[in-house]
């Protein structure tokens, strides 16, 4: 967490946004960053007890955070029905002119402590999707960073999972998913808080 906590400040300067795809919350997220409309923090699972579909942000920052907490079990589907549904569409309304990625593989389904159910490909989809997002609002520019987890292998295969969708090109197909019904409330739930800044 060092590194982002040094590189923050310098990408204060800019409008961007920051996606988290693991379970962890990253502790360096602060006030001054919920009351600022200059960065958008959306983080698709936290630790329980934070990050709650309604904290939204407050003040100038009101609508600039986005929280889609969801239970043990969720897997590559609902990860990826949160992403098209809520996180994809205020993005894109948005339109950061650089995207960071907390890319966090404690919700793997090897992880001890995650309790999720997403595999290399729910994470290789993932990263397809923000990676098309990037080119769509700001040119293609994103940075990755390995943030958690703790299985070596989940780790290691994750990781690769992801360099690898990112050395392909932008424009390949999207998948979508194949069920996820299951987050469907959450969706609703987050895109009512979301919809007075946000049209889903």
């Amino acid at each position: 967490m060092v590194e982002f906590a040094l590189v923050l400040p310098l990408l204060l300067t800019l409008l961007f946004g920051i996606l988290d795809f693991g379970k962890s919350f990253n502790y360096w997220i602060d006030e001054t960053h919920l009351a600022s409309e200059g960065a958008r923090w959306a983080a698709v699972n936290k630790n329980p007890g934070t990050g709650t579909l309604d904290e939204i942000g407050y003040g100038a920052g009101a609508g600039y955070t986005v929280n889609a907490p969801m239970p043990a079990t969720f897997g590559d589907d609902e990860y990826l029905r949160i992403f098209d549904d809520v996180l994809a569409p205020v993005v894109r309304q948005y339109r950061p002119e650089f995207i960071l990625v907390s890319s966090g593989f404690d919700a793997h389904f090897r992880d001890p402590l995650g309790g999720m159910r997403v595999t290399e490909g729910g994470f290789a989809a993932l990263a397809r999707r923000v990676k098309r997002m990037a080119t769509e609002c700001c040119g293609g520019r994103m940075a990755v960073a390995l943030e958690g987890g703790y299985d070596l292998q989940a780790l290691a295969d994750s990781g690769r999972s992801v360099i690898e969708e990112l050395g392909r090109e932008a424009d390949e197909p999207l998948a979508p998913a194949d069920d996820g019904a299951r987050v469907i409330p959450i969706i609703e739930r987050a895109q009512y808080f979301l919809s007075r800044y946000w049209k889903f």
